[in-house]
């Protein structure tokens, strides 16, 4: 609870309509309404300014392939999750898994997730802010169309201080990864994201 709290991600229980100021979406009509689907709710913020709001569709809500849509009004914009220090940020696709990471480290170390958004026209902003960082982890996501593996070879292209890890074998990306390793019965070969995170930081440093 704390974790959706201090990074603004809540429920949506049914889908509805209201107001885009009420959700702090800036829009040229002040009573411009916008429908929220049904889902999680994340929001992309810079300077607690609301960039973007995607709602992400829980697998029994789905309807085709889509996984979720941004309000109108927004466009695709990363998902940031300030950490405390400036030592590692962590890199992903997915907004769920870098609010999960970020949980998981105890909002140390900063994650940022592109969520849908073109990494050839990243804002300056982000850019800065990566590259502020001693270390850049880019975490892979693994698919079967080759999609995520694609990503993480043009982001090191942009970024080429970036370090390139993907999840543990058999899995797509480390959400994933965590989730099955905290299932009952403990399978203690699984690794979860605290457990990856001391592997990513003893090879980071020995580099």
């Amino acid at each position: 609870p704390q974790t959706c709290k201090t990074l603004g991600i809540g429920w949506n229980s049914k889908r509805e309509k209201a107001l885009a100021s009420t959700w702090g979406i800036k829009d040229t009509d002040p009573e411009c309404q916008i429908t929220i689907p049904s889902g999680i709710v994340i929001p992309s913020k810079w300077e607690n300014e609301i960039l973007s709001v995607y709602v992400h569709f829980p697998k029994d809500l789905r309807t085709g392939k889509q996984k979720g849509q941004c309000l109108r009004g927004t466009g695709k914009k990363p998902f940031l999750a300030q950490g405390k220090d400036r030592k590692y940020i962590f890199i992903m696709e997915s907004a769920l898994d870098a609010a999960l990471v970020w949980q998981e480290l105890q909002g140390i170390h900063t994650t940022l997730a592109f969520n849908g958004a073109t990494k050839n026209t990243l804002e300056q902003q982000y850019a800065n802010l990566i590259n502020a960082h001693a270390h850049i982890i880019y975490l892979q996501d693994i698919d079967e169309n080759g999609a995520g593996q694609n990503n993480g070879k043009h982001f090191t292209s942009l970024f080429p201080r970036a370090h390139l890890l993907r999840p543990a074998s058999g899995f797509k990306d480390v959400g994933e990864m965590h989730n099955k390793a905290m299932q009952t019965p403990w399978n203690t070969d699984l690794l979860t994201i605290r457990q990856y995170a001391e592997l990513i930081f003893q090879r980071v440093n020995a580099a």
